[in-house]
């Protein structure tokens, strides 16, 4: 597929996200109720939303934009906004903190709770403890990416899936 194609869908994806949370966003309760759903992990509550506004054919474009939303506003709680005077880490830097994180049980569950909870005290004392700290965007992100993905497949599949654990699958 050329870059072209690329980008025409990558447009088009995001035109129809737009419409589907702009008619979302039209009902300020039940916008405020799928957030609600979502920010506290119940699918039914969310499903409940979206089928209620007849919406729920549109429930993957809905939920993956509250996910983003979600996942960018909590990092930012987490870790402050950016600073551009600080070089982000490469992606093969990214790689190996990921690598270090996972092979310290104890300390990844930690930080997949602080991450869970927002608890900005704990999140970054465990990324202090392993010398992480320049990771704490792209950290947070990915933990947060695995954490609320299961929301959406259960919610967008309407069938009960098996929920598993965070810190195992990263």
């Amino acid at each position: 597929m050329s870059n072209f194609n690329l980008q025409q869908n990558a447009v088009a994806d995001l035109a129809a996200q737009a419409e589907a949370v702009g008619n979302l966003a039209k009902d300020a309760g039940g916008f405020a109720a799928a957030v609600a759903g979502f920010e506290s992990q119940d699918p039914d509550a969310l499903r409940w939303v979206l089928q209620r506004l007849e919406l729920l054919p549109h429930c993957e474009l809905i939920c993956e934009w509250i996910r983003v939303k979600h996942c960018v506003l909590r990092c930012w709680r987490l870790c402050g906004p950016l600073n551009p005077n600080i070089e982000v880490p490469g992606l093969p830097q990214f790689a190996q903190a990921i690598v270090q994180l996972a092979s310290n049980e104890q300390l990844l569950r930690r930080i997949v709770d602080a991450v869970s909870c927002g608890d900005p005290e704990i999140y970054q004392a465990a990324l202090a403890e392993a010398k992480l700290q320049p990771f704490c965007h792209l950290i947070c992100r990915y933990v947060c990416y695995v954490l609320y993905r299961r929301v959406c497949e259960v919610v967008c599949s309407g069938r009960p899936l098996p929920l598993t654990d965070a810190a195992l699958d990263i």
